[in-house]
């Protein structure tokens, strides 16, 4: 089974996150994890078992993961949905693991 960790430090708000993705038996990605944030906590508890493949394939507001987000973060430049999409594809071998880096000069 594939899985990947992604660790988030959001910034200014100062409330880390772990983002945990694992590929179970039938395909699917279960998202995991922890994190300071209850908005973020209440957005990983709220995710069910996720199909890698419909995941990437919709428009980026589309994905189960954004329009649940977007019922729970009420902060838009909020990094963990993306963390988690990273997570899902890596876990299911869509993606190769590759650190992303935000940089704010």
């Amino acid at each position: 089974m594939g899985e990947c960790t992604v660790d988030v430090d959001p910034g200014v708000c100062k409330l880390k996150t772990t983002v945990k993705a694992v590929l179970t038996d039938d395909g699917s990605v279960l998202i995991s994890g922890e994190s300071d944030c209850p908005n973020v906590t209440k957005l990983i508890e709220a995710l069910g078992p996720l199909s890698p493949w419909n995941e990437v394939a919709l428009p980026l507001c589309e994905t189960t993961v954004y329009k649940t987000a977007n019922t729970c973060i009420p902060h838009a430049a909020c990094p963990v949905p993306c963390a988690m999409m990273k997570a899902l594809e890596v876990a299911s071998e869509l993606a190769i693991k590759h650190d992303v880096c935000l940089r704010i000069h």
